[in-house]
């Protein structure tokens, strides 16, 4: 997926995605930026939990855009066997949890809705799971599906104290509670045993979050930058600097109650409105009256030529006053090479002024 440089204002939070170049100012005062050698994608095995991944956690439960109507509370007995230490134990409850987890909220899919969860660890090393769901489930309905995906279903100190459901009352205190207690370190340290525990939290494919604005300055998808979302951006990205007077460059932080957020979306919808919307690249595509059509996978040509990566008029035309093909790159100015229509939009640049395409977009400060 790629990813869109812009800000997203949420219900209870800010998101700031910057394009991640790190800038140098030299002597005279000019910025440049400095070349960055590329990461790896590759990510290792899940360890510890790391504070990222807890404020993401705190981040995602305040923005969830529905009411949660039950916490669940899933527990394992997890007696200890004759031939195992307590660290043989521990590993092997972690080795299984996730598949258990996996069955349970399988089988009641359809009864509790969109869902998040959370693992911890007992003082005892023995782990147990949170789950905020959206729709309530009798206390019975969810021990028998525990039990039996757990392979607990025939212990009775299980069937009696493995599940606990509790209605929810307070949206804002739940949130807040999956958010900053349940995502406390101290059970979330591994017990004896256990070297790693995969992920700590997730939640269902359905669940979104609730946006208020989102502000999008530049699609690599596109390769064209849009200066008037870029200077409301900059705008929003220094009032919050002087609210809480330091540098903020990127990242998300939650704001409870909203009060942030809400001001943020207002003041974008007035810059929106006085300094207008840059157009994306398909409208100056549009404009400059390129004839958009499903591109074809085949190898065509452009006037009859057998030279690769010539495109014909099926996939992408310019036209000029008189109405005729535009000429290759090079000679008048209002043709592009071309290798389908994602290759010239990444190329061409409207210019208001002459109404002709220019052969190179616009790059960043």
């Amino acid at each position: 997926m790629v990813t869109q440089y812009g800000m997203r204002l949420y219900r209870h939070g800010v998101e700031l995605r910057s394009d991640g170049r790190r800038r140098e100012r030299l002597p005279g005062g000019r910025s440049v930026v400095v070349p960055q050698q590329a990461r790896s994608a590759y990510r290792g095995k899940v360890r510890a939990w790391s504070p990222a991944s807890a404020k993401r956690l705190a981040f995602v439960a305040a923005n969830a855009d529905l009411f949660f109507a039950a916490h669940l509370t899933l527990t394992y007995r997890a007696t200890q066997e004759a031939w195992e230490t307590a660290g043989d134990r521990n590993r092997r409850f972690v080795n299984r949890c996730r598949a258990d987890l996996h069955r349970f909220l399988r089988c009641l899919r359809e009864e509790i809705g969109e869902y998040l969860w959370v693992r911890e660890f007992q003082i005892r090393g023995v782990v147990h799971f949170h789950v905020l769901c959206e729709r309530a489930i009798p206390q019975e309905r969810a021990t028998v599906a525990w039990g039996r995906a757990s392979d607990q279903i025939h212990d009775a100190d299980v069937l009696r104290h493995g599940v606990k459901v509790d209605e929810i009352t307070s949206q804002g205190g739940v949130r807040r509670y999956l958010g900053q207690y349940i995502g406390k370190e101290r059970q979330k340290e591994l017990p004896c045993g256990v070297d790693g525990a995969g992920r700590w939290w997730s939640r269902s494919r359905g669940l979104r979050l609730a946006i208020l604005e989102e502000i999008v300055w530049l699609d690599p998808s596109e390769g064209y930058r849009k200066p008037v979302q870029l200077g409301i951006v900059r705008i929003l990205r220094r009032y919050v600097e002087r609210r809480f007077k330091r540098r903020y460059r990127g990242g998300a932080f939650v704001d409870y109650g909203g009060k942030l957020s809400g001001v943020l979306s207002e003041l974008a919808t007035r810059l929106r409105r006085y300094y207008g919307w840059s157009p994306s690249m398909m409208e100056l595509l549009e404009k400059c009256g390129w004839e958009v059509v499903p591109e074809r996978a085949s190898e065509v040509d452009l006037g009859g030529g057998d030279d690769e990566g010539s495109v014909s008029g099926d996939s992408a035309e310019p036209r000029n006053a008189g109405g005729s093909v535009g000429a290759e790159a090079g000679t008048d100015g209002r043709g592009a090479e071309q290798e389908g229509l994602v290759e010239a939009g990444r190329h061409a640049a409207y210019n208001e002024g002459s109404g002709a395409v220019a052969g190179t977009a616009s790059k960043d400060d």
